[in-house]
C-alpha cells in the first residue's frame, strides 16, 4: 500500500510518548509499504531528522512553521471555538502542501496523527482515499482531570476552556473512515460522548530494544524505586511530587535505604532542587531499558490522564514489578492487569512498594510470566501487522460502497 502520514511535529527523535507512537507506526509500516511523511518543522535544526527518516526509506515533505506563527494563531483564535492546540499547529501552507501531495500521488491511506492534523482533512484532493485519524487518547477526558488538580485560577480556567473546546472538536472523528485510540477505555469514553465514529483500538507498543534486552537479575538493586517518562508532562510531574510528598516518606520509615530515581528528559529546576541521598534526578538517559532492569520496582502513582502508560508496558516487557493507580491499570488489557499491583491510597501504595522491596522473589515468580505475555501483546510488528489487515478490510468496504 501507499500510505501518507500527516503529523504536527517531526516524529524524531522518538523520546516523547507522542513522537514514540507515530515513529514506530511509521517505521513498521515502511517495512512492507511505501510510506510518505508530511510534517511541520519548527526550526532548521530539525532538518537533520528529516535526513534520518529519509534514510529509513520514507519520503519526507515538510513545511517550516516557527513558533511565532503559532502565537499569532492563538491570538487570532482566542475567541473562537477551535481548541488552542489545533490553532497552535494550523498552517495554510501545510494544508496547501497536503493538497499538492495528494494530487501528485495516488495514496491508499492517509493517516492523520492527533486532532491537531485532523483539520487538514478538507485539503485532501482525492476524497476516495481511506482516511484515518489517530486520536491516541480521549484528550478532553484528560484535560478535565487535569483542571481538577490545578490551583491557579487563571490556568484552571484556561484548561477547562480547552477541555470544553476539545470535547466538541473530538466529534471530527465521525468524518473519518477509521478513528484510532490506544485503549478500550478511551474508546468507551468517546463512544459515551455519542461520537458516531468507526473506533478501532491501536495499542501502544515497545521498542525492539526492550523486547530483546537480556535480563540479569544479579544486577538488580533491591532498594531502587523507579519513575520514568516525559517529566514536564503534567500528569507525570504531578505524580512525582505526589509520590515524594505523600508516599515516599512512608516507605522510608520501613526501608531507610530506599532510593527514588526520577529518569526522564527536561526535569524542572524545582525537581532538581529536591534531590537528596534518597532522591535522584538523572535527566535524560540513552539506555532507558537498563534503568528499568536495575530497579526493584516501577511506580506510576498517576491520578489523572488518558490512554496507556508507556512506562508500565515497558516495565512489564522487562519483567519489572509495577505499582500503579487504578487509573493506569484500567488502561491496560484485561489479560495483563493481574500482573500489576494497584493502590489509590498513599498508605496502601507505600505498603505494596515495601512488600516488593522486602520480597525480591516476587520478581522471579509472576514477573517472568508477565514479561512473556507483554512481549507478545506490545510487539510493534504484531500490532502493525494487525493494523495493516484492518486497513485492507476497510479499503475494500469503502470501494464496495462507491
Amino acid at each position: 500500500m501507499r500510505i501518507l502520514i500527516v503529523t504536527p511535529r517531526i516524529p524524531y527523535p522518538p523520546y516523547r510518548g507522542d513522537k514514540m507512537r507515530v515513529f514506530n507506526i511509521m517505521l513498521n509500516l515502511s517495512f512492507d509499504n511505501q510510506v510518505y511523511l508530511l510534517t511541520l518543522i519548527r526550526d532548521k535544526n530539525e532538518l537533520q531528522y528529516v535526513k534520518y527518516i529519509e534514510n529509513l526509506g520514507i519520503k519526507v515533505e515538510y513545511v517550516h512553521f516557527p513558533a511565532l506563527c503559532s502565537i499569532m494563531n492563538l491570538l487570532k483564535n482566542i475567541l473562537s471555538k477551535k481548541p488552542f492546540q489545533v490553532a497552535w499547529f494550523y498552517s495554510k501552507k501545510f494544508g496547501q502542501k497536503l493538497k499538492e501531495i495528494t494530487q501528485a500521488h495516488d495514496f491508499d491511506v492517509i493517516y492523520f496523527y492527533t486532532i491537531r492534523t485532523a483539520v487538514y482533512k478538507s485539503n485532501i484532493a482525492n476524497k476516495k482515499v481511506l482516511q484515518v485519524v489517530d486520536l491516541v487518547d480521549a484528550i478532553s477526558f484528560y484535560l478535565y482531570g487535569f483542571s481538577l488538580n490545578l490551583k491557579n485560577p487563571i490556568t484552571k480556567f484556561l484548561v477547562k476552556l480547552e477541555a470544553k473546546r476539545v470535547r466538541s472538536y473530538e466529534n471530527i472523528a465521525s468524518e473519518f473512515d477509521i478513528a484510532l485510540v490506544t485503549t478500550e477505555r478511551d474508546k468507551l469514553i468517546l463512544e459515551n460522548y455519542s461520537i458516531k465514529a468507526n473506533f478501532k483500538v491501536l495499542p501502544m507498543g515497545v521498542n525492539e530494544s526492550f523486547l530483546n534486552k537480556k535480563i540479569e537479575i544479579s544486577k538488580v538493586d533491591n532498594y531502587r524505586i523507579l519513575f520514568t517518562g516525559n517529566i514536564p508532562y503534567w500528569p507525570n510531574y504531578y505524580s512525582i511530587l505526589y509520590f515524594i510528598k505523600e508516599i515516599f516518606p512512608l516507605i522510608l520509615r520501613e526501608v531507610p535505604s530506599a532510593k527514588f530515581y526520577i529518569v526522564g528528559q527536561k526535569p524542572p529546576k524545582k525537581l532538581r532542587k529536591i534531590q537528596s541521598d534518597n532522591i535522584v534526578v538523572t535527566g535524560f538517559v540513552e539506555d532507558l531499558a537498563s534503568e528499568y532492569l536495575k530497579s526493584a520496582v516501577l511506580v506510576a502513582p498517576i491520578k489523572f490522564g488518558a490512554g496507556i502508560s508507556n512506562k508500565v508496558i515497558e516495565a512489564l516487557t522487562l519483567g519489572v514489578p509495577v505499582v500503579c493507580t487504578s487509573l493506569i491499570s484500567d488502561g491496560l488489557p484485561a489479560e495483563l492487569r493481574k500482573y500489576i499491583f494497584v493502590a489509590d491510597d498513599p498508605g496502601k501504595f507505600a505498603e505494596l512498594v515495601i512488600n516488593i522491596i522486602k520480597n525480591p522473589s516476587i520478581r522471579f515468580t509472576f514477573a517472568a510470566e508477565a514479561r512473556e505475555k507483554a512481549v507478545k501483546f506490545f510487539n510493534w510488528r504484531n500490532i502493525i501487522n494487525d493494523f495493516v489487515e484492518t486497513l485492507k478490510v476497510e479499503i475494500m468496504k469503502k470501494k464496495n460502497c462507491e
